[in-house]
């Protein structure tokens, strides 16, 4: 199959769709679905004046934490500044709500089904891989190296590492757990003192700094909470005092596992003790918001801003026991409706857009932004992002989760989605017009099970398109054991819950 949109194929899956959210049983395809290559969209405009790029991936930020998408809560004062000297997509959702494959999907354009990124992998044999991105996989970073950028990554550890394949492109690569304030300063100081100014550049910064244990700064934990005395106050305190007292070692491994694990294990494990939990979330983003704020006011300062388009964004968001589950494993809402903030040099100020965009999108629309062509395996769209569209663009936005969750998610041209969940739940169909938290279930109605008989026909097309995007460019990854990775990194792994025996 071509990497561009077969017209067969499309003709069947853009049909619209009744105005319905749907849930089904995914049956034996438990790597989920994916839609067939999209055509990279408009030409570059040389009058853009964007040269350089900088991306911050913010893991397991979901929307509706931050201000500018509507939290009540001042976590983000200069993101939100940001959105209103920018353009703000209402509407962007993860491929995957999980960190390894999310940022294959980002860097390449492709969906998991087709790079096969996951977390890790069950085999049959019993054994557990953990994929790696393959080489013959194009990234952002290796299409803007070879168009003459000059390209640094700095990243925050766990699954965005070298192991995973996650380093193809870059110039400079570098993943060490170290938190937001370390990563934002060595970003700065690359800028400062590493970079070549006769070049232009890409700079991808990544920071785990909301992700779980969640133990900010306790005067972040007061502003948005300052009465509550329960134990998850003291373990955030013995946390940071136990991080300060040893400087070298891994600041999440023993953290999670001594102080915040027993905790949210314990069967008197209260109500208010879950609200205090998305407390420490806020106040996780509002230090996150607050060291943004020094990487935007060096790029200010320097002049860089003048030339160079800064991009915020996550790779997946939390649930928080919404559905009866913490973490980010499964397809609801929370774990994917991300952030997705940009500026760009005198490109839109103040602007606000609801065309849906998928995380692969941005790949293929960074590159036209830059001039750079787009790889013929890119299945992305290119969007115009100085022109909001007259009409929505006619197609859907997929997400996928493997085994043993076996997800995959369908986002309509309406703004509505169709989830097909494991084969151990039953089918259920969601209108999130009318039931924007997915509590009530339709699957017994007329529509929602026409939309029951037109998702299994929709899923089929997905899954042969994307393993033949797979099998056209050789994209199989590679698969590599745990003995690969430092002991260090199978600890911190571990204490992510990236290592667990359910994900």
């Amino acid at each position: 199959m071509a990497a561009k949109n077969p017209p067969s194929v499309l003709a069947r899956l853009l049909a619209p769709l009744p105005a319905l959210l749907l849930l089904v049983g995914c049956g034996d395809d438990p790597a989920g679905t994916a839609e067939p290559g999209r055509a990279a969209g408009r030409p570059a405009d040389p009058a853009s004046g964007t040269r350089n790029l900088v991306l911050m991936v913010v893991d397991t930020l979901r929307a509706d934490r931050l201000g500018c998408y509507g939290h009540t809560r001042a976590t983000s004062p200069n993101l939100d500044a940001l959105a209103a000297e920018g353009l703000l997509f209402e509407n962007a959702f993860a491929p995957a709500p999980f960190t390894a494959a999310s940022h294959a999907s980002l860097f390449t354009s492709l969906h998991p089904n087709t790079h096969m990124v996951w977390n890790k992998v069950k085999m049959q044999t019993g054994a557990t891989v953990y994929p790696a991105l393959s080489q013959n996989a194009v990234t952002l970073a290796e299409a803007l190296r070879d168009a003459g950028f000059q390209t640094a990554a700095v990243a925050d550890g766990g699954f965005v590492k070298e192991e995973r394949g996650l380093d193809q492109g870059f110039d400079h690569f570098e993943s060490e757990t170290r938190g937001v304030v370390d990563r934002v300063d060595r970003a700065l100081r690359w800028l400062r003192e590493e970079r070549d100014p006769g070049r232009p550049f890409f700079l991808f910064l990544h920071t785990y700094e909301v992700h779980s244990p969640y133990m900010p700064e306790l005067e972040f934990v007061d502003r948005f909470d300052p009465v509550y005395q329960g134990p998850l106050r003291e373990a955030v305190r013995k946390a940071r005092e136990w991080v300060a007292a040893n400087p070298d070692q891994n600041p999440i491994n023993r953290p999670q596992e001594q102080f915040f694990r027993p905790l949210f294990d314990a069967e008197n494990f209260t109500a208010e003790d879950k609200t205090f939990v998305r407390t420490l979330y806020d106040a996780e983003i509002a230090m996150m918001d607050q060291e943004f704020a020094r990487l935007r006011a060096y790029l200010r300062e320097s002049g860089l801003d003048r030339d160079t388009a800064l991009v915020v964004t996550a790779d997946h968001g939390e649930e928080f026991w919404e559905h009866d589950f913490w973490g980010h494993k499964k397809l609801w809402n929370e774990t994917l409706h991300i952030p997705l903030i940009v500026r760009l040099p005198e490109g839109p100020r103040g602007q606000r857009r609801a065309d849906p965009l998928d995380l692969m999108d941005l790949m293929p629309t960074l590159l036209t932004e830059l001039g750079v062509p787009v790889p013929e395996m890119a299945t992305g769209r290119s969007l115009d992002l100085r022109r909001a569209p007259e009409a929505s663009p006619g197609h859907y936005l997929v997400a996928q989760a493997n085994a043993p969750y076996g997800l995959a998610s369908f986002r309509y041209p309406d703004g509505k989605a169709i989830f097909f969940i494991s084969p151990r739940a039953d089918s259920a169909v969601f209108d999130p017009v009318t039931d924007p938290a997915e509590r009530h279930d339709l699957a017994a109605t007329e529509g929602g099970q026409e939309l029951l008989r037109r998702a299994v026909r929709d899923r089929r097309a997905f899954t042969e398109a994307t393993e033949a995007l797979r099998h056209k460019f050789q994209l199989f990854p590679e698969l590599r054991s745990q003995d690969r990775f430092s002991p260090e990194m199978v600890g911190e792994l571990r204490a992510l819950g990236y290592l667990g025996d359910d994900e």
